[in-house]
């Protein structure tokens, strides 16, 4: 399907395994023509387009690189404590998996070789909930969970997740989808306490919030700074909920607990 001018190809090997590659700029002409014409922005076209291997369906370019996604039904991820989560809106996150074992050799080896990632898997996880403690994905009551409500596009601004950098696994990342009305991925101040050890016992936990990013050899570009961008509160309570409140622009020491502003998060 079209999304923001590109181009989403979906690609079924068998009953129960696929892949895709997202951020198409172009497909290729006989893709078009075999579709019946460039398909239109919206909902997906639904056609069956015999390929083979080595076959070029599209070009990708413009600063940005290719996604590139495996989903095998026959295996599910186990690090979700409510999966039924994901069957309302995107089911396929729950199948799926490290994609470089089913590339071929040497192709998988020149992939590995470009990818910042050295820990296993090497192609990352999302699924990072410890139950009973703060670590993973958290969603505002009301919100719509993880689907949201009313299939809204901005499904995401209830969304609150704890989890490891999808690059280097050592650093701590705060994932808020309502930072001062946009959504804002964090790393910790110091690094610590990690989320997965936090639990009712540890009552309030107070996070500073600093902004970085890793580049392409997996090291944080050059001037990246410690400065605070906000403080996060967060207290795990009992029936998997936790009390959350985002302060921007503030540091732990201007924060003293939690206002009216709190937001109670379930699972």
């Amino acid at each position: 399907r079209s999304y923001n001018g590109e181009y989403r190809i979906v690609i079924e090997h068998s009953a129960t395994f696929y892949t895709w590659f997202g951020l198409i700029d172009r497909l290729d002409e006989s893709i078009i023509a075999a579709a019946g014409g460039l398909p239109p922005a919206g909902p997906p076209v639904g056609v069956r387009i015999p390929v083979k291997a080595g076959q070029l369906i599209g070009r990708t370019g413009g600063g940005h690189g290719v996604d590139f996604t495996v989903i095998d039904t026959e295996s599910t991820l186990r690090g979700f404590i409510e999966p039924a989560r994901f069957r309302e809106r995107d089911p396929w996150k729950l199948h799926v998996t490290d994609p470089f074992p089913f590339v071929d050799q040497p192709m998988r080896a020149r992939l590995l070789a470009l990818n910042p990632r050295t820990s296993e898997p090497r192609g990352g996880r999302i699924d990072y909930d410890v139950d009973g403690t703060l670590a993973g994905n958290w969603y505002r009551e009301g919100s719509g969970g993880y689907a949201g409500l009313n299939r809204r596009m901005d499904y995401w601004v209830g969304h609150l997740a704890f989890a490891p950098h999808h690059l280097d696994p050592t650093k701590i990342v705060v994932s808020i989808g309502d930072f001062a009305g946009k959504p804002a991925q964090f790393w910790v101040k110091g690094n610590a306490p990690d989320p997965a050890t936090i639990g009712e016992k540890d009552g309030v936990v107070k996070y500073e919030l600093i902004w970085s990013q890793l580049n392409n050899s997996g090291q944080p570009f050059e001037g990246m700074t410690q400065t605070v961008r906000g403080t996060a509160l967060a207290q795990v309570l009992p029936g998997r909920r936790l009390k959350f409140e985002v302060f921007p622009g503030k540091t732990a020491a201007d924060v003293s607990g939690f206002t009216s502003a709190a937001r109670i998060y379930e699972r």
